[in-house]
Protein backbone atom coordinates (compact mmCIF):
# COMPACT_ATOMS: atom_id res chain seq x y z
CA UNK A 1 0.00 0.00 0.00
CA UNK A 2 1.48 3.40 -0.77
CA UNK A 3 1.11 7.06 1.22
CA UNK A 4 -2.44 7.89 0.75
CA UNK A 5 -4.41 11.06 1.53
CA UNK A 6 -7.90 10.98 2.35
CA UNK A 7 -10.11 14.12 1.98
CA UNK A 8 -13.61 14.80 3.78
CA UNK A 9 -15.99 17.24 4.61
CA UNK A 10 -17.52 17.74 8.01
CA UNK A 11 -20.34 14.77 8.72
CA UNK A 12 -20.04 12.93 5.59
CA UNK A 13 -19.45 9.39 5.62
CA UNK A 14 -19.62 8.97 1.90
CA UNK A 15 -17.69 8.28 0.05
CA UNK A 16 -15.70 4.92 1.36
CA UNK A 17 -12.44 4.64 1.29
CA UNK A 18 -11.17 2.22 -0.93
CA UNK A 19 -7.57 0.15 0.05
CA UNK A 20 -5.54 -2.28 -1.92
CA UNK A 21 -2.67 -4.44 -0.30
CA UNK A 22 0.25 -5.31 -2.24
CA UNK A 23 3.37 -7.58 -1.31
CA UNK A 24 6.83 -6.25 -1.33
CA UNK A 25 7.26 -7.55 -4.99
CA UNK A 26 4.24 -5.47 -6.16
CA UNK A 27 1.70 -8.00 -6.38
CA UNK A 28 -1.37 -7.94 -4.68
CA UNK A 29 -1.73 -9.64 -1.51
CA UNK A 30 -4.01 -12.19 -1.42
CA UNK A 31 -6.40 -11.82 1.81
CA UNK A 32 -8.10 -15.51 2.24
CA UNK A 33 -6.02 -16.07 6.02
CA UNK A 34 -7.05 -12.32 7.26
CA UNK A 35 -9.28 -12.65 10.10
CA UNK A 36 -9.70 -8.63 10.60
CA UNK A 37 -8.48 -5.51 8.53
CA UNK A 38 -8.78 -2.39 10.50
CA UNK A 39 -8.50 1.11 10.22
CA UNK A 40 -7.07 3.30 12.69
CA UNK A 41 -7.74 7.54 13.36
CA UNK A 42 -5.82 9.34 15.18
CA UNK A 43 -4.68 13.03 16.05
CA UNK A 44 -1.44 13.61 15.09
CA UNK A 45 1.37 12.64 17.58
CA UNK A 46 -1.41 10.08 19.26
CA UNK A 47 -1.50 6.46 19.44
CA UNK A 48 -5.00 5.80 20.78
CA UNK A 49 -7.52 5.85 18.19
CA UNK A 50 -9.99 8.49 19.46
CA UNK A 51 -11.98 8.81 15.98
CA UNK A 52 -13.48 5.75 15.22
CA UNK A 53 -12.65 3.95 18.37
CA UNK A 54 -15.47 1.74 17.97
CA UNK A 55 -16.04 0.92 14.56
CA UNK A 56 -13.09 0.31 12.74
CA UNK A 57 -13.30 -2.59 11.16
CA UNK A 58 -13.00 -2.31 7.02
CA UNK A 59 -14.69 -4.60 4.30
CA UNK A 60 -13.05 -6.76 2.19
CA UNK A 61 -14.28 -6.50 -1.29
CA UNK A 62 -11.76 -8.57 -3.92
CA UNK A 63 -10.02 -11.47 -1.24
CA UNK A 64 -7.86 -12.31 -4.15
CA UNK A 65 -6.84 -9.09 -5.09
CA UNK A 66 -6.29 -7.41 -1.88
CA UNK A 67 -8.87 -5.00 -2.05
CA UNK A 68 -10.80 -3.62 0.81
CA UNK A 69 -12.60 -0.60 1.90
CA UNK A 70 -13.35 1.77 5.36
CA UNK A 71 -17.11 2.50 5.54
CA UNK A 72 -17.19 6.22 7.31
CA UNK A 73 -19.76 6.68 10.02
CA UNK A 74 -20.98 10.56 10.52
CA UNK A 75 -19.49 10.58 13.71
CA UNK A 76 -15.65 9.88 12.13
CA UNK A 77 -15.73 13.18 10.25
CA UNK A 78 -17.22 15.82 13.16
CA UNK A 79 -14.16 17.35 13.94
CA UNK A 80 -12.19 19.31 11.40
CA UNK A 81 -8.78 18.85 11.22
CA UNK A 82 -6.06 16.76 10.50
CA UNK A 83 -5.86 13.38 11.50
CA UNK A 84 -3.50 9.70 10.85
CA UNK A 85 -4.77 6.91 10.23
CA UNK A 86 -3.22 3.17 9.93
CA UNK A 87 -4.08 0.00 8.75
CA UNK A 88 -3.64 -2.87 11.21
CA UNK A 89 -4.46 -7.19 10.00
CA UNK A 90 -4.75 -9.79 11.54
CA UNK A 91 -4.09 -12.62 10.19
CA UNK A 92 -5.12 -16.35 10.31
CA UNK A 93 -2.74 -17.36 13.12
CA UNK A 94 -3.05 -14.52 15.21
CA UNK A 95 0.11 -12.89 13.77
CA UNK A 96 -0.48 -9.33 13.23
CA UNK A 97 0.79 -6.65 10.25
CA UNK A 98 0.50 -2.57 10.87
CA UNK A 99 1.14 -1.19 6.97
CA UNK A 100 3.84 1.55 7.93
CA UNK A 101 3.06 3.35 4.52
CA UNK A 102 0.89 6.51 6.09
CA UNK A 103 -2.68 7.19 5.51
CA UNK A 104 -3.47 11.52 6.39
CA UNK A 105 -7.04 12.15 6.60
CA UNK A 106 -8.19 16.22 6.19
CA UNK A 107 -12.07 16.80 7.21
CA UNK A 108 -12.67 20.28 5.80
CA UNK A 109 -15.56 22.43 7.60
CA UNK A 110 -18.77 21.77 5.86
CA UNK A 111 -20.69 25.35 4.28
CA UNK A 112 -24.29 26.02 5.34
CA UNK A 113 -26.60 23.87 7.08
Amino acid sequence: MASKQIKMIQSDNKPDSPFILYNPDGTRTNLTNVTTIKFYITEPGKTTPEINSSHETCVITNITQGEFKYVWQTTDTATVGDFEGQVRITWNDTTVESVFDPVTIVIKAKKGT
